[in-house]
């Protein structure tokens, strides 16, 4: 855990400092294949499924 906020599922995708090069390396895949980064959870799996799934198998889970 970062000790810093609750570890929600919000917070572990837009606010976590344990997953910020995770994070960054997902948004500049969505940037890049779609223009924008999108801030909602439901928009994320629904219309990005793949890299949404490429984000959720860079995670060390361990390191949570």
């Amino acid at each position: 855990m970062c000790g810093v906020e609750e570890q929600t599922v919000n917070h572990l995708l837009f606010e976590c400092p344990i997953l910020e090069n995770e994070r960054s390396g997902f948004k500049n895949k969505m940037i890049i294949n779609h223009g924008k980064w999108t801030n909602t959870n439901c928009k994320l799996v629904q219309e990005h499924t793949k890299e949404f799934i490429e984000f959720i198998k860079s995670i060390d889970f361990e390191r949570l």
